[in-house]
């Protein structure tokens, strides 16, 4: 086993695929300026919510770049009044069609319809996600649910003389406070 910090990243990635229920989704998806993984966004509606995408479509015009462009603004507004924990309960209103963004775990198991929404929720982990437009910095890891980042995490290793002090610091002095991903959500 590696000392190295991405070896650290790499099994907690293996450990959380593996046993958690996570998926893998590429660095290259994410938005950096709405903060968004859209390829994972856009995954979910189009397998939870196919009527409604349809709905707001036709409103956009039958124009797909500008719904999901339109679309996409109108979230991350909202998750920047809002917060994730409201948008992802609530959904987000986009020209009087509501777009789902989570669907919670039944109470019961009664409703083979309601797991297998529960069930369409898309639960990410992104290695080394560079969050800010013109820079090269990047969080160790981000979890991700259904495209909205939910966590993220600088990793330190005792065995290479980091800790959880250095973290910490690392988010209070290199990490821009007003960053839509980081401050925000």
């Amino acid at each position: 086993m590696s000392i190295k910090e991405i070896g650290f990243e790499e099994t907690i990635e293996t450990w959380l695929v593996d046993h958690g229920g996570y998926t893998s989704s590429s660095p290259q998806h994410f938005d950096r300026v709405l903060g968004l993984d859209t390829a994972e966004l856009f995954a979910f509606i189009g397998e939870t919510q196919v009527n409604d995408w349809n709905r707001l479509l036709e409103r956009h015009g039958n124009d797909a770049d500008a719904a999901q462009r339109s679309f996409v603004r109108r979230l991350a507004a909202d998750l920047d009044t809002r917060g994730t924990v409201d948008v992802l309960r609530h959904g987000v209103d986009d020209l009087g069609v509501l777009i789902q963004l989570s669907f919670p775990r039944p109470a019961f198991g009664f409703t083979p319809e309601l797991q297998a929404r529960y069930a369409a929720n898309r639960v990410t982990i992104t290695r080394q996600l560079a969050y800010e437009t013109g820079s090269n910095k990047a969080l160790d890891l981000a979890l991700l649910v259904n495209g909205i980042p939910t966590a993220t995490a600088e990793l330190k290793n005792h065995l290479t003389s980091q800790t959880i002090e250095h973290a910490v610091a690392q988010y209070r002095q290199d990490r821009d406070a007003g960053n839509t991903t980081l401050a925000k959500r």
